[in-house]
């Protein structure tokens, strides 16, 4: 079993971030017949915007970068709110992926929350793979959004 770290965002991490959400989106952008330097753009700009939407929606959110083996392999992002916890992001380099990491991680945030009574909530695009991991957690779908789906889960 991999052990992972976690530690806060820092400034320095940036480049790292970037890096990651391109990832996340590369299966996405291979449909788009664009050149590269406007595919790079265009996940910039994207990257940007969901950064600020993150800050702004959830400014007293535990931004936090996963490491294994000393290396920076994802992050994943929890606001603990008052009524809920909201997984606002969890992410993987692809060669991170698919050995239980984000399990471990959602399994550890879900013990958290089980101990404070309070369910834990996320958005996730429908056509989305970790729907899969989601569902086997426990989340349940509580509301469709147009692309998204709001997912819940409950110690109740």
């Amino acid at each position: 079993m991999l052990t992972t770290a976690l530690r806060p965002e820092t400034v320095q991490d940036e480049p790292f971030l970037r890096h990651l959400y391109a990832s996340t989106r590369a299966e996405e952008m291979a449909w788009f017949p664009w050149p590269e330097e406007q595919k790079t753009a265009f996940m910039a700009m994207q990257y940007d915007l969901r950064q600020s939407q993150y800050r702004l929606n959830y400014p007293s959110a535990d931004f936090l970068i996963v490491s294994s083996m000393g290396n920076p392999a994802g992050r994943i992002a929890v606001h603990r709110g008052d009524a809920a916890f909201h997984l606002i992001d969890v992410a993987l380099l692809p060669e991170w992926r698919g050995q239980g990491i984000g399990g471990r991680l959602i399994a550890d945030l879900l013990a958290e929350a089980a101990m404070q009574a309070k369910p834990v909530r996320l958005h996730v695009q429908a056509d989305n793979r970790a729907m899969t991991l989601y569902r086997r957690l426990g989340f349940t779908l509580v509301k469709s959004e147009s692309l998204y789906g709001l997912m819940e889960w409950s110690s109740s």
